[in-house]
């Protein structure tokens, strides 16, 4: 299944504003004019509820909704730039994999992996709770707790260009708000999405 979107007004969701990404997206954005490190990045989300209603013509249907000229001076990025970025195109790899691409064919697509099977889940919410433990914090705590009752996880794995980072944040907040999920940013930090729609940390 495949989808294409367009520049759309602001969500609804947050009629005042675009949304602004947390500090570590902001931040990774002025590393990564200064240096491409070779690794992608990584978000992560964990999730109360279900992600199986998750598919292509869903997140195309959330993304399309998004105005993207105003998301993309978050990010230091032209009106130019951002019509570059466009078309963009969702669609299935595999089962539980959606590759999110934009703009030219040579860019590394935004990848989404869901992880399908209970046992992927818990293996993965078991390492992150040991390392979480190690540091013997109340806020480590709390969010081990919101970890154990998790049903469903998702990895946002993006490059480091600054339009990527843009859509892999848009997907990361679709999933949080969506299935009621935490999110492991990829500098490590925990953030909820409120009911304005904005980050906040835990």
């Amino acid at each position: 299944m495949e989808a294409g979107a367009g520049c759309g007004p602001r969500s609804p969701a947050n009629p005042g504003g675009p949304g602004r990404p947390p500090v570590l997206v902001r931040s990774q954005r002025a590393r990564e004019t200064s240096r491409a490190p070779a690794m992608p990045h990584r978000h992560k989300v964990y999730c109360q509820r279900s992600c199986s209603a998750a598919t292509p013509a869903a997140l195309f249907k959330h993304l399309e909704r998004l105005d993207f000229l105003t998301l993309g001076e978050d990010y230091g990025l032209s009106v130019d730039a951002v019509k570059a970025a466009r078309p963009l195109l969702i669609k299935d790899v595999r089962p539980g994999v959606f590759h999110l691409s934009y703009g030219k064919a040579d860019r590394r697509p935004v990848e989404i992996d869901r992880w399908e099977s209970v046992d992927e889940h818990r293996g993965a919410i078991a390492e992150t709770i040991d390392n979480l433990m190690a540091k013997e914090s109340a806020r480590a705590e709390t969010i081990g707790a919101l970890l154990r009752t998790s049903v469903a996880g998702v990895c946002v794995t993006f490059g480091t260009d600054p339009p990527a980072a843009m859509f892999a944040w848009e997907v990361v907040r679709y999933f949080a708000s969506t299935f009621d999920g935490i999110i492991q940013a990829d500098d490590g930090d925990w953030l909820t999405i409120g009911s304005d729609y904005q980050p906040r940390p835990i």
